[in-house]
């Protein structure tokens, strides 16, 4: 839900972000990467002693017949 979060409210979370656009084979495809170095917000957080880095990504295919997300 946090990484959520961030993507529906750019910017406003303390996040490292990056993204990327490809055009080719007949499609354009856009990726979203999100990485918080912040594990204070993870409910589990104790559950993994070691974690550094949480992140998510957010795929986005667009043919010209269809358009999907993979988050």
């Amino acid at each position: 839900m946090y990484f959520l979060a961030l993507y529906l409210f750019k910017g406003k979370g303390k996040c490292e972000y990056a993204k990327t656009s490809e055009k080719g084979h007949g499609c354009y495809e856009t990726r979203e990467c999100y990485a918080a170095m912040d594990s204070s917000w993870l409910p589990q957080k104790n559950d993994w002693e070691d974690i550094c880095v949480t992140g998510m990504l957010v795929s986005r295919k667009q043919t010209a017949l269809s358009t999907g997300r993979r988050i």
